[in-house]
């Protein structure tokens, strides 16, 4: 389409052909693909909800077709056993900025926009944060083999082997470990993490959520996904 003989308007009437009744393409909507061959390849496989899809991350998370197309190429090669993987060390790798980077993975299923929202809200490092994540995500707990139940887990065991990841993971600060605890859903209890109770461990979040920049709005809504007790009056507890 960058043949000198043919005009803009000529251009553009090929493209039209070219493209469904929904999404017609001209000269200017191709811009975003900055005449990069690799990304127009790429776009003119995927289905129109996809190519919509595609040009949205560009204009609102500010990537470039290059970048895009790179990501997706590099994942497709992934078998699903691997996927998700294969998508943390790329992330944890890249130059992707945290809004970037929860957009993808949120995006691939692994996690949702409000959880990735509170963990870079809460100053926590989002690309740590999946490292974790790859390591706990196919945690099960202990076979219980006394037990005539087949296949029955003992109780808490998949708690602890997840509380010890989170525990000995380098670059979280103290209250981060105990905060993702809770936005993982589990509760806290005294002798789960050395030297904090229940009660010390719920009040060490409480300050640190309410110490960090944030309106309260969004510091309410990080208490909430934490498992705080949310009252009509605006009170907090746990």
């Amino acid at each position: 389409m960058n043949n000198k003989l043919y005009s803009n308007k000529e251009k553009n009437y090929l493209l039209s052909e070219l493209s469904n009744s929904e999404n017609k393409e001209t000269i200017e909507s191709l811009k975003i693909l900055k005449n990069d061959k690799d990304s127009y390849k790429y776009y003119y496989s995927l289905s129109n909800e996809s190519k919509k899809s595609f040009k949205e991350a560009i204009e609102k998370y500010n990537f470039t077709a290059k970048q895009l197309t790179e990501f997706n190429n590099s994942i497709d090669k992934s078998d699903s056993t691997s996927k998700n993987q294969s998508i943390v060390k790329y992330l944890i790798n890249s130059n992707f900025s945290d809004e970037q980077i929860c957009y993808l993975y949120e995006k691939n299923g692994y996690s949702s926009t409000e959880k990735l929202r509170s963990i870079t809200n809460s100053n926590i490092s989002i690309k740590s944060y999946l490292d974790l994540q790859s390591r706990i995500r196919d945690i099960k707990g202990n076979i219980d083999l006394e037990n005539k139940e087949e296949g029955k887990t003992i109780s808490g065991s998949k708690k602890k082997k997840v509380l010890k990841e989170i525990n000995e993971t380098n670059g979280f600060s103290k209250e981060q470990k105990l905060l993702i605890a809770y936005l993982e859903g589990y509760s806290i209890s005294t002798g789960d993490f050395i030297g904090y109770s229940k009660d010390s461990s719920r009040k060490i979040v409480f300050d640190y959520v309410n110490n960090l920049k944030l309106s309260i709005n969004e510091k309410r809504e990080i208490l909430d996904k934490a498992g705080y007790k949310m009252y009509k009056n605006g009170r907090i507890g746990w």
